[in-house]
């Protein structure tokens, strides 16, 4: 079995040269040592340090002017900045209305990788709604304010606007890495020594829980069955190696194994990723070395993404596996996935992307054929789009790396269409409530949400970024 490795090293150096968005505001969140509250903040009651909620974006009332970047023509909208631990990624809702980044102090990483159970106690996760008017903290609070009562309590509805517990959940939770349009995926340590899983109501901050406390599951991804998801369980057993194994969850919390055949008896799953159509589900997973009779090693363990497909009866059946170039164990895992969405909406099409740490680039995978297209050196993040109104989904890819976001077509040179480090995740942006605002989106322009870091890499920039040629 593959032993844990030294924590990884961050993938995306996003944080390098970041300049802030058009029309974003220029709240700053300063780093703080861990458990300690930014400068000026007073802590929560309950000792997670809290930024307070940032305002919406500053941003023109329009969509603002178009830049000509190449052949396209790209729009560029800031819509808000938002705290977070400095490692996780924000998770979106399908529809884009909501949006839910973990605050406070990153934990251990053997609690970020999925190996430990250990309670993360200065770790939250906060629920932001996104519009063309801005990103803004929920308008709930499930924690009491500093110097209330520190009794139980419901969600408050109606807390003040300046309020720096709005959107913010109980502290101990982690951010899961995919969500509905009914709420966001989170773990939590149990008493009992496991790891559950739950859904974070967008609309009150409730907390469903999915999984039974004593099972140590984590890295759940919704699937496109309503309220199925797809997990990596642990077993909870005294042996030295212990054995993982990718589930399915039902609604009712009813779990079933998905076999992963034809690989390796001690192959390891680590991470699901799947397609944004929800045909074709990817687990990157490790295979032992292989020994030779005098226990030398004839073949080094390897890191593979195992795809597999839906049969007639909707069960998974493994289609092919595709090596990966990137260490076999969860940190390699974890770079590989870290800046990409694990949960792609319906845009983002049939294909996989991920980042290859052995080959400091992004790969694309087609789950059908198991044909791979390797992107330029450099390149740390790809995300797919519908590139126009009436083309199919994922027809447009989009890649990250130092000289900004681009996009890339097969035998053309990729055309950039911004020069700040961005990150995109294909979902569409709604009017603010009761807003006759037209969509920013006009005519011919097609776009994805944007994250991006702030100046000095503390906080993170929401926004929209749209394009027409």
């Amino acid at each position: 079995m593959p032993t844990r490795s030294a924590p990884p090293r961050p993938v995306l150096w996003l944080c390098a040269a970041a300049a802030a968005l058009p029309g974003c505001i220029e709240e700053r969140v300063p780093v703080r040592p861990l458990g300690q509250a930014p400068t000026g903040v007073a802590p929560s009651p309950r000792g997670i340090p809290v930024a307070p909620p940032s305002s919406p974006a500053q941003a023109q009332s329009g969509a603002g002017p178009a830049l000509t970047q190449g052949a396209a023509r790209v729009l560029v909208r800031g819509l808000g900045e938002v705290a977070y631990d400095g490692r996780t990624l924000p998770v979106v809702s399908p529809d884009g209305r909501h949006l839910a980044t973990q605050v406070g102090a990153a934990p251990p990483w053997g609690v970020s990788l999925g190996i430990d159970a250990e309670p993360a106690p200065l770790s939250a996760v906060r629920v932001h709604t996104v519009d063309r008017s801005g990103v803004r903290p929920a308008a709930w609070s499930v924690i009491p304010p500093a110097g209330a009562p520190q009794q139980a309590r419901g969600p408050d509805p109606a807390p003040a606007p300046d309020e720096p517990t709005r959107g913010l959940s109980e502290p101990g939770l982690l951010l899961g890495r995919g969500a509905t349009n009914q709420g966001v995926l989170v773990e939590q340590a149990t008493t009992t020594g496991g790891r559950r899983i739950g859904l974070l109501s967008w609309q009150t901050g409730q907390v469903r829980w999915v999984t039974p406390e004593h099972e140590h599951l984590a890295h759940a991804i919704p699937m496109d069955e309503p309220g199925t998801l797809v997990a990596v369980r642990r077993s909870q057993s005294d042996q030295p190696s212990p054995v993982y194994e990718v589930v399915q969850v039902g609604q009712d919390g009813s779990m079933r194994a998905v076999p992963l055949p034809g690989g390796a008896a001690e192959e390891w799953p680590l991470l699901p990723v799947r397609t944004g159509d929800g045909a074709w589900l990817g687990v990157l997973s490790a295979t032992p070395p292989t020994l030779d009779a005098l226990g030398r090693v004839v073949e080094p363990a390897r890191l593979v993404l195992v795809i597999a497909g839906r049969d007639a009866s909707g069960a998974w059946r493994v289609a092919r596996r595709v090596p990966v170039a990137g260490s076999a164990d969860p940190a390699g895992a974890y770079q590989a996935l870290a800046s990409i969405d694990a949960a792609p909406g319906p845009d983002s099409g049939a294909r996989l992307g991920l980042f290859e740490p052995g080959a400091g680039r992004c790969a694309v995978i087609d789950p059908a054929t198991g044909s791979v297209t390797r992107l330029p050196s450099g390149s740390v993040s790809v995300s797919f789009a519908a590139a126009g109104s009436g083309d199919a989904p994922g027809s447009m890819l989009l890649y990250t790396d130092r000289g900004g976001l681009r996009r890339w077509d097969p035998g053309a040179a990729p055309v950039t269409l911004s020069t700040l480090p961005i990150v995109t995740r294909s979902r569409p942006i709604g009017a603010a409530q009761g807003s006759t605002e037209p969509a920013p989106a006009t005519g011919d322009f097609r776009g994805v949400l944007s994250i991006s870091p702030s100046r000095q890499g503390e906080s993170l920039i929401i926004g929209w970024l749209g394009w027409t040629e």
